[in-house]
């Protein structure tokens, strides 16, 4: 009897290792299990610099510029052109450039009007 009962307990193991095996081989088959994606922790919001902030205000100094030195920017026929005020070296804007292109504003600032500079 325990003979019988410990073939019984190999043929059961046999079973097992047998039905085991072909879900192996069908798994194999379908191709690797998809693996749920976990879910980021949510990234702090970026600070912004220090020089840009929503509704900060009196960050800007205004200052006088000669007409002299605008003209002497417009002459340079670059996008952004470099001047100096108050003896720092700074650059206009290529929209403010623009501006100060156009023949009215030329005439204005006691140039030529002719003189196209191609940008």
């Amino acid at each position: 009897a325990a003979a019988a009962a410990e073939a019984a307990a190999a043929a059961a193991e046999a079973a097992a290792a047998a039905a085991e095996a072909a879900a192996k081989e069908e798994a194999q088959a379908k191709g690797p299990s998809k693996k749920k994606r976990k879910k980021e922790p949510p990234q702090p919001k970026q600070q912004p610099k220090q020089n840009y902030v929503v509704g900060k205000t009196d960050h800007l100094e205004p200052t006088w510029i000669d007409a002299a030195t605008l003209r002497e920017a417009v002459a340079t026929g670059e996008r952004s052109p470099v001047i100096v005020v108050s003896g720092e070296q700074c650059r206009l804007f290529p929209t403010a450039s623009s501006v100060l292109r156009m023949g009215e504003v030329r005439n204005w600032l006691g140039g030529t009007s002719a003189a196209k500079v191609d940008v």
